[in-house]
């Protein structure tokens, strides 16, 4: 009896000694553990995987030769040209990784691994038969599903392409730099574009980052437009966030017109019918981030926001209120899209704020420091109980000044002229056409 339990208790020593206490150490002391069990896959796979990081640290490093030039060509120019050298051989890394896949068949690094070593050697075939084996058997291997997608890609396998982009995007959030000139390429190319919007339509996690890294990533500036149609009517219409972003890459452009156009098609029924030659100007909407709505200034010891108006029922107003700090003495501004000619900005204004120099509105061209409108009433501001009307004249020329734009600003000659207190009142703000640039003087006001 006691000499069975001793055998049972030697048995039982031997399996945790050549089995549980290798993948214990396989991490922390991968040769002991080795040293334990020559044929255990933990440690082969630790050994592997830390001697061949520097293969699979940055998927984009795993492309081959001719698809490095193929990306090339495309734009897509691997951000690393060359890998580091291993901490070991490439026979021992390849050696440890069989090992650990003959040991653990399903071990989706090291089938990356063999498939690293093999596209580094050149014998792509047997890169991809590796590396799609990786993939099936984890998307979350990033190395093998960076690899497919670039082979995939130029393969013009558009369809698997996105699948493996998606991927690795969702289960990788800090690959979606690399993945973005991919994922600009496929939405402009008429292959691929039609999937890809779909796709999109999905409302997938990397969708905002997209958006946001238009800028070198497409290289038609009507392609997010069209992505953006698509998904106005879908149960994930486009957000503010992303509608802003491609208008920002529109007016850092200087694409005016395309800005102003693609904002006036995303604007609801209500604001599109009130959307003048000054948009909100009676603050009937929420101020939205567009340089077509007002852009209030924020910061401490200031405070602008939409208010109603009281003697005015469903009327609102904008509300400054100036809290004795030094501000940015530009208060408020919107982009303008004027033809040529004559206008008058007319508005009222109420309150009792307390500014040294007076506050002044300007119009100016986009991207020029001349004003292009005659001066605001010297008295704007100060103690107006009451509303208040004030007005002043505008000439827009006929060249160098297709968008415009309008502020309110403190008049500040120093730092102390702007600290202000007290609070002012908008309302009613409206921009009059008076005549059109060319017109004949007798022509009627519109």
């Amino acid at each position: 009896m006691q000499a069975g339990l001793g055998l049972l208790c030697a048995l039982l020593v031997w399996q945790i000694a050549t089995r549980s206490l290798p993948a214990f150490l396989a991490q922390s002391h991968p040769h002991a553990a080795l040293a334990l069990r020559a044929t255990a896959s933990e440690p082969q796979l630790e050994l592997a995987a830390k001697a061949a990081g520097a293969l699979l640290d940055d998927s984009v490093q795993l492309m081959d030769v001719g698809a490095a030039k193929a990306a090339e060509a495309a734009g897509l120019t691997p951000s690393v040209q060359a890998t580091a050298a291993p901490l070991a051989s490439n026979e021992q890394i390849r050696a440890w990784a069989a090992g650990a896949v003959a040991s653990a068949p399903l071990s989706a690094r090291g089938l990356a691994i063999l498939g690293a070593l093999d596209a580094q050697a050149g014998d792509v075939n047997s890169a991809e038969r590796f590396m799609s084996a990786a993939a099936a058997r984890s998307l979350r291997e990033r190395a093998a599903v960076a690899w497919m997608m670039n082979q995939r890609f130029h393969a013009q396998d558009y369809d698997a392409a996105l699948r493996f982009a998606d991927a690795l995007a969702r289960s990788s959030p800090q690959s979606v730099q690399i993945i973005l000139p991919y994922l600009g390429h496929m939405a402009e190319n008429p292959k691929s574009s039609a999937r890809f919007t779909e796709l999109m339509k999905r409302n997938p996690p990397w969708r905002a980052t997209f958006f946001d890294h238009l800028s070198g990533n497409i290289t038609d500036a009507r392609t997010p437009l069209s992505l953006l149609f698509a998904l106005k009517n879908t149960k994930t219409p486009p957000t503010q966030n992303e509608l802003k972003a491609y208008s920002s890459l529109l007016m850092q452009n200087k694409q005016y017109d395309l800005a102003y156009n693609a904002w006036l098609q995303f604007l609801s029924p209500e604001q599109l019918a009130k959307a003048g030659f000054l948009f909100n100007g009676g603050f009937d909407f929420e101020l939205s981030p567009f340089v077509f709505d007002w852009t209030p200034a924020r910061g401490k010891g200031l405070l602008i926001d939409r208010v109603g108006r009281m003697e005015n029922a469903g009327g609102m107003a904008l509300m400054i209120e100036f809290g004795g700090a030094r501000i940015d003495p530009v208060l408020l501004t919107q982009t303008l899209m004027l033809p040529a000619g004559d206008y008058q900005f007319e508005g009222k204004y109420r309150g009792d704020a307390r500014v040294r120099r007076g506050l002044s509105w300007s119009v100016r061209c986009l991207g020029q420091s001349a004003t292009i409108n005659a001066p605001s009433d010297p008295r704007f501001g100060g103690q107006q109980p009451g509303w208040t009307p004030f007005s002043f004249t505008l000439s827009v020329p006929a060249t160098d000044c297709r968008a415009q734009l309008v502020q309110l600003q403190l008049n500040a000659h120093s730092p102390s002229d702007t600290m202000a207190t007290g609070r002012l009142y908008l309302s009613e703000l409206k921009i009059i056409r008076q005549r059109v640039a060319g017109a004949s003087e007798g022509s009627q006001a519109q």
